[in-house]
């Protein structure tokens, strides 16, 4: 999994990408950076930082 921030700095998307179809992106989940919290569907998710 992967994430990449893009356009306003507040938001956060998760995406994958496979070597059997490198042309496809797939959207796992777009959140909202408020601070150092993230937040997905209106729920605080707390990220491993080992990832």
């Amino acid at each position: 999994m992967f994430s990449v921030t893009r356009g306003t700095p507040l938001v956060k998307v998760f995406y994958e990408v496979t070597a059997d179809e490198p042309e496809v992106v797939h959207i796992l989940a777009v959140g909202r950076k408020e601070g150092n919290r993230l937040f997905i569907a209106g729920q605080e998710v707390k990220l491993d930082e080992d990832d």
